[in-house]
């Protein structure tokens, strides 16, 4: 791609000792701006999404995956500066699109990186009139002058300068102003190269603090033949990798995890939650087997891994437990109204502590029940892995990582890996003969495949509970 040979070229060619010949703000827009695309398009909610995006050879664009995963269709502009635009005072993008839109090129999704948020779509129609932009293999350095080229809040083709406060691990922090519609344009040195591609900014009452993904990110997404997602190539890439997808909400991480295990508690769950109801309640094992088996099929297990994904994305605030209830014995409850059964989980969840000590408490891990994003904000203060062990297997492997909470108390927690092929999968429920490899000075995973048969199990014999209590008395019990 040309790109790379141009960068690959300019290393060989310069002099030592010499460098790129910087540019005045003015000619270096005038050489750089033709490289920036304007990508919109509708939004699921009905609005019309802006970003921005750096024009590659053959027809295709970079940017980030967000802006393609807002849109539910993307379609592309090139710079021509022959068309009068627009401050967001008289319309801007939105008054330009409207004006100049016949001119844009619908767009497809070639390929992605979740962990960085980054895209490449193709173009559908030709683009090689126009220049593109080469990029920087090394990193800036703290205090150099970058500019930001993009559509900021519907002002397209727009610029802002500034200079890099920090180079992080794969970020570059920098204060040129970045707002929506910078997400996926260019951040370039003062000769004109990228050295970034503006992803986010941080909010809330920061003020000039933004970030790109500096080339050493960029490059190898470039170069991927394919879709890359998460780096599940040994335990330790694929714990980092994991977490850092579920930092980004990023639906994929759904596929970083081993759910053969859901099998397993099925039928544990089936068996011995049977056995629990007839015991405890007095039900007809055989009519509870029937009610299980109907409820957990390959559609419930979708159904969980749905959840899970809304649980990584932050949209999981309410009463997963409720939700859970509600479907299970919705048809067996007719008298129960969801306010009704709102109000008794209500209660039940009033009578439990904070944290779920018999799951967690074995690592230290406090985790706020109501509140799923908790976790999310719990890992952006990082974790390590202190030690990987073999586990029966070749093909198990055990993971010592620590941490710590929102209040500062650290964490220790271990945790399977289990290989699948060539990629290593999280074991969320190591079950008792995965458990006796586990190193004897490690403390117990949070969540075993007993762990979690009990707390279906429970789950279970609440909804019988309350069945009951509604056949008898017709209203739901204060308590469980």
């Amino acid at each position: 791609m040309r790109h790379v040979w141009v960068v690959a070229g300019w290393m060989g060619c310069a002099s030592r000792g010499s460098g790129p010949t910087k540019l005045a703000i003015p000619d270096l827009l005038e050489q750089s701006l033709p490289g920036v695309v304007l990508l919109f398009g509708p939004t699921a909610k009905g609005t019309v999404g802006i970003g921005s995006g750096v024009l590659l050879e053959d027809d295709r664009v970079l940017t980030n995956l967000h802006v393609v995963e807002q849109n539910t269709e993307l379609w592309a502009m090139v710079h021509d500066p022959s068309r009068e635009s627009y401050t967001a005072l008289d319309g801007g993008v939105a008054r330009f699109v409207t004006e100049y839109g016949r001119s844009a090129l619908p767009t497809r999704f070639v390929k992605g990186d979740a962990i960085n948020d980054l895209a490449v779509l193709a173009v559908e129609g030709d683009t090689s009139g126009m220049p593109t932009l080469d990029f920087r293999p090394d990193a800036p350095r703290p205090g150099e002058t970058v500019v930001a080229l993009g559509h900021p809040l519907g002002n397209p083709w727009s610029f802002s300068k500034g200079v890099v406060s920090a180079v992080h691990r794969g970020a570059i922090q920098h204060d040129a102003a970045i707002n929506v519609g910078n997400s996926g344009g260019p951040l370039i040195d003062l000769a004109g190269r990228v050295v970034g591609i503006n992803t986010i900014k941080l909010v809330g009452g920061a003020e000039g603090i933004g970030y790109a993904r500096p080339f050493e990110v960029v490059g190898p997404m470039l170069e991927a033949p394919e879709w890359s997602v998460l780096d599940l190539s040994s335990p330790e890439a694929a714990y980092r990798s994991t977490n850092r997808a579920m930092e980004l909400g990023r639906a994929e991480v759904v596929d970083a995890f081993d759910w053969s295990f859901k099998e397993r508690v099925r039928v544990a769950t089936i068996e011995r939650g049977a056995e629990r109801a007839a015991a405890e309640l007095g039900a007809d094992p055989e009519a509870v087997r029937r009610l299980l088996d109907a409820h957990y099929t390959a559609e419930q297990l979708d159904a969980e891994r749905e959840a899970f994904i809304r649980m990584v994305r932050g949209e999981v605030e309410d009463n997963a437990v409720l939700d859970m209830l509600e479907t299970e014995f919705g048809d067996q409850i007719e008298a129960a109204t969801l306010a009704e059964l709102a109000a008794y989980m209500d209660a039940f969840q009033a009578s439990q502590p904070e944290y779920e000590p018999a799951a967690l408490e074995a690592c230290g891990i406090k985790f706020v029940q109501h509140r799923p994003s908790a976790m999310l904000d719990m890992l952006k203060l990082g974790s390590v892995v202190e030690d990987v062990q073999p586990g029966r297997t070749a093909d198990e492997a055990w993971l010592l990582t620590s941490g710590v909470n929102m209040d500062g108390t650290p964490w220790r927690c271990s945790a399977m890996y289990v290989r699948h092929g060539d990629r290593w999968l999280s074991a969320s429920a190591p079950d008792t003969a995965a458990l006796a490899s586990l190193p004897a000075d490690w403390p117990q995973p949070p969540y075993t495949l007993d762990r979690l048969v009990e707390l279906n199990i429970g789950h279970l014999l609440l909804g019988l509970r309350f069945a009951r209590d509604q056949q008898r008395e017709g209203t739901p019990s204060p308590t469980p």
